[in-house]
């Protein structure tokens, strides 16, 4: 009997709806995901969690919208600190759901959702195996002092000194500027890296990441497989080993050579894994699914207004909007990819789907009815031909802004204070002209939506609460994020050393 079918879900971190070739790109080379396109199942209409990295993230593990979700924002400021929330025992991931389907998981990259220390961690939600960055702000480095497997951390060397702040006041200059902090790079386009003992040594987390599943996918090709790849590409702050292949481009800044380089090393990656399965003769019978946790980013790299377009790259496609906006489809709305042979070949799908419908989709193809309440609706008929039963609507939340999409139409307020928008989606993909005013039984409908669809989190900003209030309620969360994450650094490179 044919064993169930592999999965390996990779999730790239801060890419554009239209940085990829199969969406557009015409300056930037992914020839491996184009390929996945290709012979799988392109949507064209697919949404993250929400607009930031760790909310969505928790959407696309547990299975809920951010009107349920454990994780509704990054960090909460508290007295005497920082706060980062992470999954709690009760939380069941993908990760768990698999297990119970009889997979062996590994999470590898980029985990955001669990510090160390806590119930969150990638081991205890489910996953067999797990490598790389747990803490969301620490995978804001490629060439941190260490990583994590599983619960011990790995003390990366060569990295120890390496000037990260350099390379994030870097970041916060416009790329056109004189900025004595730049990357450094040599004729070949190959790094300097600057601070450390010897830069022939230094580590690029996204190297040892590929490395980790690349050795986890061999050691798992036995038996059925449940592999989720989250990268930290494109992610800033921007640097990477080389700026192959765009070294000699003709292009506007080195900061743009940057931006086509990582994205082109993780498709490169992506493409080594395709290889390998392929020499493992496991090829037919692997699912690959690749996503972005949220959209739009690249202004934070080009010193232009959040709002605006980088307009060399074209990332945005038609819509406006950014990373962690509702107002627009830019930050929410991602590629998403579903390479599955003898299933899918090179089709594109209008079905709309959300990252809460990853975990009954999972549990679909793995042959089990999944045991976690969810926002979710599988899409497994749509990747075999078959009838596929709809949402009603999406949520979106993102602090006070709340967003629902219902059919064609998108709701939108920036706070419960203020009038909701309406626009049709299907003949405004920007979003340019409210129609609310002539709609207003539609306009019920999402506003009722706004309040039903959620309930409160004891934590994050709940839309329309006040300052004082959220103040009051985080007061009793401890200062235990950044502060503790401090002391294991300090605390395993100084064993190190």
């Amino acid at each position: 009997m044919k064993k169930k079918p592999n999965i390996i879900l990779i999730l790239s971190d801060d890419l554009s709806l239209c940085d990829l070739g199969c969406y557009g790109q015409e300056k930037i080379q992914t020839p491996h995901i184009d390929r996945l396109a290709a012979e799988g199942m392109r949507f064209a209409q697919a949404y993250a969690g929400t607009s930031i990295c760790a909310p969505s993230r928790c959407s696309l593990l547990t299975g809920k919208h951010m009107g349920h979700a454990r994780i509704r924002e990054h960090g909460q400021p508290v007295p005497g600190g920082s706060y980062q929330h992470s999954l709690l025992p009760e939380d069941k991931t993908l990760g768990d759901v698999m297990q119970e389907a009889g997979y062996k998981t590994a999470a590898i990259g980029k985990w955001a959702v669990g510090l160390p220390g806590t119930e969150g961690v990638p081991y205890k939600k489910g996953f067999d195996h797990a490598f790389g960055f747990y803490d969301q702000i620490r995978a804001h480095s490629f060439y941190p002092d260490y990583v994590w497997r599983n619960e011990n951390p790995v003390v990366l060397s060569g990295n120890i000194g390496f000037d990260m702040d350099g390379l994030y006041r870097s970041n916060s200059r416009r790329f056109d500027s004189d900025n004595p902090d730049k990357n450094t790079y040599d004729e070949q386009g190959r790094l300097i890296a600057k601070g450390v003992a010897d830069p022939s040594k230094v580590q690029n987390t996204y190297d040892l990441c590929e490395q980790e599943a690349l050795q986890f996918i061999k050691d798992s090709a036995e038996d059925p497989f449940f592999l989720y790849l989250a990268y930290q590409n494109p992610h800033g702050p921007l640097i990477v080993p080389s700026l192959e292949p765009y070294t000699d481009a003709d292009w506007p800044s080195q900061r743009h050579k940057e931006w086509g380089a990582i994205i082109t090393r993780m498709d490169t990656g992506i493409g080594r894994i395709v290889e390998l399965l392929e020499s493992l003769q496991i090829d037919d019978n692997t699912i690959i699914m690749f996503a972005s946790d949220n959209g739009y980013s690249a202004w934070g790299y080009f010193g232009v207004d959040r709002t605006e377009e980088v307009p060399f790259f074209d990332h945005k496609g038609p819509f406006r909007g950014s990373k962690f906006s509702l107002d627009g489809e830019a930050g929410i709305r991602v590629p998403f990819i579903v390479s599955w042979p003898g299933k899918t070949s090179g089709t594109i799908s209008n079905q709309v789907i959300a990252f809460w419908d990853l975990l009954p989709t999972l549990a679909d193809i793995g042959g089990i009815s999944a045991s976690v309440e969810t926002d979710g609706i599988s899409f497994l008929p749509t990747l075999t031909g078959e009838k596929q039963p709809q949402h009603d609507y999406l949520y979106f939340e993102q602090g006070h802004q709340q967003a629902v999409r219902m059919g064609s139409w998108k709701g939108f307020r920036p706070h419960p204070d203020d009038e909701t928008e309406l626009y049709n989606l299907e003949t405004d993909s920007s979003e340019a002209q409210d129609v609310a005013g002539s709609h207003p039984d539609t306009v019920q409908m999402i506003e009722k939506v706004f309040t039903e669809a959620r309930t409160d989190s004891e934590v994050f900003v709940n839309p329309g609460e006040t300052e004082e209030h959220h103040r009051s309620k985080c007061a009793k969360f401890p200062a235990n994020s950044f502060p503790v994450q401090n002391a294991y650094h300090r605390k395993w490179v100084e064993e190190f050393e």
